[in-house]
This record gives C-alpha cells, structure tokens and sequence, in this order.
C-alpha cells in the first residue's frame, strides 16, 4: 500500500501536476480572461481535478517562459512538501506504535489527495468520511493532525 502511494505521488510529481498553486499563478497572469478562467478553476469543487489541472496547464503554456517555470517550480516544490509531510506523519505513527487501522487511515487519505480523478468535494467527503472512522476507532485524538491537509 506504502510502495503504491509512493508511486502515485512520484508520477504526480513527474508529470508537473499543479492544482494547489493555482492562486500563485493568478497573481502572474496578465491576461483578464485567463485570470478569471483561474479564479473559477480555483473555486470548482465539483469537476474533477484533473480536468481542472488540464485547464490550468493550457492556461500555463500561454504565459511567457519565465512564467511558466515559475509555476512549475512553484508546483513541483508543494508537492515535495506534500510528500515530505505524508512521510513523516506515516513514521510518526509508527514510531508511537499507532494501530494497523491508524496506518491504513493516513495511506488512504494520501490516495484520495493524490487522486486527482476526483473531484475537490469528493476528495473532501472521502477524507471526512476516513477521520470518522479514525475517532470511531479510537485512534486520534483531538491535538492529533495526521489526516489533516488542504483540499
């Protein structure tokens, strides 16, 4: 399940997927219609991400080249960070000898962030739906943020 998760997030990475800079790239764009293209593209939570990534990708190949490594480094740095993040909080429960279900609970709140065929609302639930099941197993408790992340 781990090696899976880590494939996962080492394809996102390759592929240049940005989906949380979104808001940055706003900042940059000059041009208003693109602009306002971004800012329905960063408050849709209905289309899946991935559609919503190909959007912003087209929008991207429109901007000056400096613009577009900006962005790109913008990306690939949140998503090292976003897996960085997954890393330590998985050897974190382990090392308190979290339960099996603890672990599971993280691996599969990783693959519904990193899925990016569904869309921000569905990520939500199913992340909602994981954290209750957390507390329901008596596994977290309130000063703990092991599932937590930005949708």
């Amino acid at each position: 399940m781990f090696i899976a998760s880590l494939f996962v997030c080492l394809c996102l990475l390759s592929s240049g997927l940005g989906f949380v800079e979104i808001d940055e790239l706003r900042k940059m764009v000059t041009n208003p219609s693109d602009n306002a293209e971004l800012w329905m593209l960063e408050n849709d939570r209905v289309s899946p991400r991935s559609s919503i990534i190909q959007r912003v990708n087209a929008i991207v190949a429109r901007q000056p080249a400096n613009i577009q490594n900006i962005y790109r480094n913008l990306v690939a740095r949140e998503k090292a960070e976003d897996q960085a993040k997954y890393q330590s909080k998985l050897m974190q429960l382990r090392y308190r000898n979290a339960s099996p279900q603890q672990i599971q609970a993280l691996q599969q709140a990783y693959q519904i962030k990193t899925n990016m065929a569904l869309s921000r609302q569905q990520a939500s639930n199913q992340k909602n739906l994981i954290y209750r099941n957390a507390y329901a197993w008596g596994s977290t408790d309130s000063r703990d943020n092991s599932f937590e992340w930005d949708d």
